[in-house]
Order: C-alpha cells, then sequence, then structure tokens
C-alpha cells in the first residue's frame, strides 16, 4: 500500500511487523511452559516448581516488552507513511508517529528497570495519543476507504461484456 510513498520504510514497517509476530510466537511458547511443567511435575519440589514457573512468566513480560519495542518501530515507520501518503488525514499519522515512541518507552524502561514518575506519565500520554491514532486509522479504513488518484482501491469489478 505504501510503496509508492518509499519502499525502504515500506520494508521497515513489514520487517518490524513480521519481527513482532515471531516475538509473540515465541512468547506463547513460554507462556505455556510453566502448564506443561505442572503436568509433568515429578522430580521438582515445590519451591523448585514455583521458582521455575514464576521466571518463565517473568520471561513472558519481558517478551511483551521486547514486542513494544518493535510495534513502536512499526508504527514510526507507518505513522511516517501516513502523512507522507496524502491517502488518510495526515492527523492520524502524526499521532501514531509521536504515539509510537510510548511503545518504544515502555519497553526500553520495563527491560532496562529504569524508574521514574516522568517516564509513566510520558508513557501514558504517548500510549493514549497512540491508541487513538491507530483505532482512528482502521476505523477510516473501514468506513471511509482508501483513495488513491481519486479512485477506490480495491480488486475492480469486472464489468459485463
Amino acid at each position: 500500500l505504501f510503496k509508492p510513498v518509499s519502499q525502504t520504510l515500506s520494508m521497515v514497517a513489514a520487517f518490524a511487523r513480521l519481527s513482532m509476530i515471531m516475538v509473540m510466537a515465541v512468547n506463547i511458547l513460554i507462556n505455556v511452559m510453566p502448564l506443561i511443567m505442572l503436568n509433568d511435575a515429578a522430580g521438582y519440589g515445590d519451591d523448585q516448581l514455583a521458582l521455575l514457573t514464576g521466571t518463565l512468566f517473568k520471561a513472558h513480560a519481558y517478551g511483551v516488552y521486547v514486542w513494544g519495542i518493535l510495534f513502536g518501530l512499526h508504527l514510526l515507520a507507518l505513522g511516517y507513511l501516513v502523512i507522507k501518503s496524502g491517502y488518510v488525514p495526515q492527523v492520524l499519522g502524526w499521532m501514531m508517529l509521536i504515539g509510537s515512541f510510548g511503545y518504544t518507552i515502555e519497553g526500553l524502561s520495563k527491560i532496562t528497570a529504569i524508574r521514574a514518575d516522568l517516564i509513566v506519565t510520558l508513557d501514558i500520554g504517548l500510549l493514549t495519543i497512540v491508541t487513538i491514532g491507530e483505532l482512528s486509522f482502521v476505523l477510516w479504513l473501514l468506513f471511509k476507504g482508501l483513495k488513491i488518484n481519486g479512485t477506490p482501491q480495491g480488486n475492480p469489478v469486472a464489468q459485463p461484456a
């Protein structure tokens, strides 16, 4: 869709999206592992089992933060592409571009264990902006459609001869 705007940034957005999928696929496996361990608990003491399952749940949480960083990169590229394309209102692109830093800041601050009230407040504001921008973008595409050069995009309907 955005290849005419910038092939490189379109690929960056697509690669970031694909990377997010891979991270979440591994993350789902990590989240299921405690259930497997509980079913096959032979040989583990209660303390060991609690420690191992707790560690896996914590690893899952960190996987979500890594996903958030990649999602931030995706939204940064997508927001820029939306702004430059002129296909949809630029304000939606700006909301995604600016708000993308919310996911990135959240992921980096959680992974590095940096805790500051300013970061939390900034993060909440940015995530609010990006959520409104993302939902508005989807609704725009669903209800308004996409018109490029004055023609609706999609598969052309075959005209009877």
